[in-house]
């Protein structure tokens, strides 16, 4: 068988495998085994049909070697194997989030994977900085955890962690993290000024206003000092210098020097920075005639080196009839994780910010453009987004709003599940196909496939355009339960799958056959079909309308009818069942023999009925059906229509027998046998004449002698033997015991002194002793003991082969009787 070739791997996933390979014509269908490398005892194989040239291998374990082989198969002859071996793909660490954030580390926390990875590789850089790696041993639980330190405190860090086995990476897994800030205030004094120095996290300006005098506003924009310091330091650190003389604010350079400010400039630490923040301001304020400021959301009398601002909050401190405030941006959520998406949901969580807020706002935009918002208590920290589409990416962003001011967004990404196909029905199923039809689904799709698995757990799986609602699946076996499943695919993702059964027709037996038809029976045969079943039904109707109905064994192939009708046709139907499931009908028809002898005497009358072939046959006693005789047929030699009464061929049968034994007959008459002395009487004592003839063949030689009025008589007359004319090639010898009686070893009918039988090893008509010893030792070339034919080859030579057969003698004309007698009763044999 031509085997398939080019076996080929088109993709892996954590739990597939898809392979495909050229065509093979000529083959019944594919078989495919697989089993995981080391581990045989995993082996499994699947029947893939002729048609189909790829097949995905599911069920697998993750980040695991396949040994794959593919074989052609025809008339269950399988072809030397395509082989290949393929890894499926590590599965990603679950569930990476930051359990716990410090000044100067994180603590993650992973799922791992099932696979049995060596380490996992954990990958991390802050938005302006490097990237480093850790190697991170995986912990023998459920999770990993491992401390990431050394980081910068106030700054945002890009975090991946991927399995590793061998030289086989899995796909990372994603989240972002933050550590926190506790700054503090740094104080040195000299002469007389005081410098004061702290990190702050997005402030969106500082005012000093002068609660006398609302005059002369002054705003300092310094974007690019901000930048190039985030770049130097990861959080900017702003210098303060307090005199008690004409106050001097310096913010890290030279650029804003020598703005003189009223009074005494009060410092505020633990103020939040975020990154991105890029603008910040000094506001000088003079106070216009009759405007009042606008009232501080907190106010506080004196100096103070240790107050604590939130972000988003207006702090004010009152020092000298001067008001100082600054205001902070509301900070953003962070560790947005997106869980439990469905085709048409998402859940979201994120860690609420500081700052008091009224609301959070979530966004999410599909991949088209499309965009819905959502309004979410300032108490909540998870939300589930209902309404997606399936199959569809979506980027989310959420923020937090206070009035009109709101902070930065925080966004991921996610795709919801492809939707599974609904509506799976079957219909139309025959003894190897059916068809199914399914509901499409709603997501953009590249393909379906359909697999079905057969009850014993054969599979196969099929590839359906994503156009299509409906298929035909074949190949399958009758009589047999499938289970059918369908999911959509879109690159390497899938959809749940949907499920129905589904168990095909029994098929019809086949070869549906009658035999050996006689004038009253025939035998009915047939194969059986593929399917399991508990029976047949047969039925036969007579062509004048009556019938007979039959139930028959899974177990039988055959079922013999008597008692028919002579020259009677008959239509023969056969089902087979299983419980309710009924296979088709097949249908035969034959007829009982309507012949010149129904009942023939002897094989020259079934030699006339149409039986030219040699072999076993029933013939009828003086037409008596009552007096069946089974005989072997010479239907060749000299015309034919010989009855077969003796044959040694091998010297397998021992002749050496008593009386009885040889009145009774014995052995195979497709072999070596002796038909029996009452049987040959039977024959014999009819009105019909007949003739004898024996056989005799050593090597290429072969000789005959024929006799004409052979009688044998009854028991009584201990079987004495008639014969008349002799003619022939191998010589005369059976007129020597012409009138003789038979002889057996325990019974002694010769005129020798001692017993013919005994002294010659055999049994015969014997005198004294004998020109002719058919029955004595096979291949006993003693004198006298063999089978011997004195006039062809004397006293010490056992002939090899020999036949004794008769058959009437060809002046017969004797009319044939009818049967005299027949019994009643519907008769039915299983064979």
């Amino acid at each position: 068988v031509l085997g398939p070739q080019a076996l080929r791997l088109v993709r892996a996933t954590e739990d597939s495998i898809l392979v495909n390979w050229d065509h093979v014509t000529g083959v019944d269908y594919y078989l495919i085994d697989y089993y995981a490398e080391g581990e045989e005892s995993s082996f499994k194989e699947a029947h893939v049909s002729k048609l189909e040239n790829s097949y995905l291998l599911m069920g697998l374990q993750s980040g695991v070697e396949y040994r794959i082989q593919l074989y052609g198969v025809k008339a269950e002859v399988s072809s030397d194997p395509s082989s290949l071996r393929a890894r499926t793909v590590l599965s990603l660490p679950g569930g990476l989030r930051v359990v716990r954030e410090l000044e100067n580390s994180l603590e993650l926390q992973w799922r791992n994977p099932e696979a049995e990875v060596d380490y996992f590789m954990l990958t991390f850089s802050s938005l302006y900085g490097q990237q480093h790696e850790v190697r991170v041993q995986r912990s023998s639980g459920e999770n990993s955890n491992y401390l990431l330190t050394g980081l910068h405190p106030g700054t945002l860090y890009l975090i991946t962690v991927r399995a590793i086995m061998g030289e086989l990476e899995g796909k990372p897994s994603t989240v972002n993290g933050t550590t926190d800030t506790m700054p503090s205030i740094n104080r040195w004094t000299s002469g007389t000024y005081t410098i004061y120095t702290w990190c702050v996290r997005a402030v969106l300006y500082f005012c000093v206003l002068d609660t006398l005098a609302y005059l002369n506003l002054f705003i300092y924009n310094v974007p690019m000092l901000i930048k190039q310091l985030k770049y130097m330091t990861g959080s900017p650190v702003y210098v303060f210098v307090h005199s008690p003389y004409n106050a001097c604010l310096s913010l890290l350079t030279n650029r804003l020097q020598n703005h003189n400010l009223p009074g005494a400039l009060v410092t505020s630490r633990n103020l939040f920075h975020d990154p991105q923040v890029e603008k910040h301001c000094i506001r000088y304020v003079t106070k216009p005639s009759g405007d009042n400021p606008p009232p501080p959301t907190h106010t506080k009398q004196g100096t103070s080196d240790d107050t604590c601002v939130k972000p988003s909050a207006n702090a004010t401190y009152m020092v000298n009839n001067y008001e100082y405030a600054c205001v902070i941006e509301i900070d953003s959520p962070t560790n947005l994780v997106m869980d439990q998406v469905t085709e048409n949901s998402a859940s979201i969580s994120w860690r609420r910010v500081q700052a008091e807020i009224d609301r959070y706002m979530i966004n999410y935009v599909s991949a088209n453009g499309e965009r819905w918002q959502v309004a979410v208590r300032a108490d909540q920290d998870a939300n589930t987004l209902t309404g997606l589409r399936p199959g569809v990416e979506y980027t989310i962003y959420i923020w937090a709003e206070k009035g009109n001011q709101r902070s930065k967004r925080a966004s991921t990404a996610a795709v919801t599940e492809i939707d599974s196909p609904t509506n799976l029905v079957t219909d139309q199923v025959t003894e190897n196909s059916a068809s199914i039809s399914w509901r499409r689904v709603q997501a953009e799709i590249d393909r379906y496939i359909i697999s079905y698995v057969s009850a014993n757990g054969e599979s196969r799986q099929v590839a359906v355009r994503a156009d299509q609602d409906a298929n035909t699946l074949t190949g399958l076996r009758p009589g047999v339960e499938y289970t059918i499943y369908i999911w959509a695919e879109k690159r390497n993702r899938r959809s749940k799958r949907a499920s129905t059964a589904a168990v095909t027709a029994i098929d019809a037996p086949r070869n549906l056959r009658v035999s050996d038809v006689t004038q009253t029976s025939g035998i009915v045969m047939w194969d059986p079909p593929e399917a399991n079943i508990e029976g047949y039904i047969l039925t036969y109707l007579k062509s004048d309308g009556t019938s007979e109905e039959v139930q028959i064994g899974a177990a039988d192939q055959r079922l013999l009818l008597t008692d028919l009708e002579l020259g009677m046709s008959y239509i023969i139907y056969l089902v087979a069942f299983r419980r309710e499931l009924h296979s088709g009908r097949v249908k035969t028809t034959f007829t009982t023999v309507g012949v010149p002898f129904p009942f023939p005497i002897d094989c020259g009358q079934v030699l006339m009925n149409g039986n030219a072939t040699s072999g076993v046959y029933t013939i009828y006693l003086n037409n008596d059906l009552s007096r069946p005789l089974t005989v072997y047929c010479d239907m060749t030699t000299d015309g034919g229509g010989w009855i077969v009464f003796m044959r040694r061929s091998s010297g397998v049968l021992d002749f050496y027998r008593n009386w009885k034994t040889y009145e009774k007959g014995f052995g195979d008459l497709t072999d070596e046998f002796w038909l029996g002395l009452q049987g040959l009487h039977n024959l014999t004592s009819t009105q019909t004449q007949y003739e004898l003839r024996v056989d005799l063949q050593a090597g290429s030689e072969s000789v005959y002698a024929t006799y004409d009025n052979f009688k044998v008589a009854p028991g009584k007359a201990r079987y004495k033997l008639t014969v008349g004319n002799y003619r022939g090639t191998a010589g005369d010898a059976m007129s020597y015991h012409n009138g003789r009686r038979f002889t057996a070893f325990d019974q002694d009918h010769d005129i020798s002194l001692t017993n013919c039988a005994i002294s010659h090893h055999g049994a015969w008509w014997y005198k004294n002793c004998h020109l002719a010893n058919l029955n004595g030792l096979y291949g006993d070339n003693t004198h006298s003991k063999g089978v011997n034919w004195e006039p062809w080859k004397g006293h010490e030579f056992s002939i090899p082969f020999v036949e004794m057969k008769l058959r009437s003698h060809p002046s017969n004309d004797i009319p044939v009787q009818r049967r005299k007698k027949r019994s009643h009763g519907r008769k039915i044999l299983r064979l």
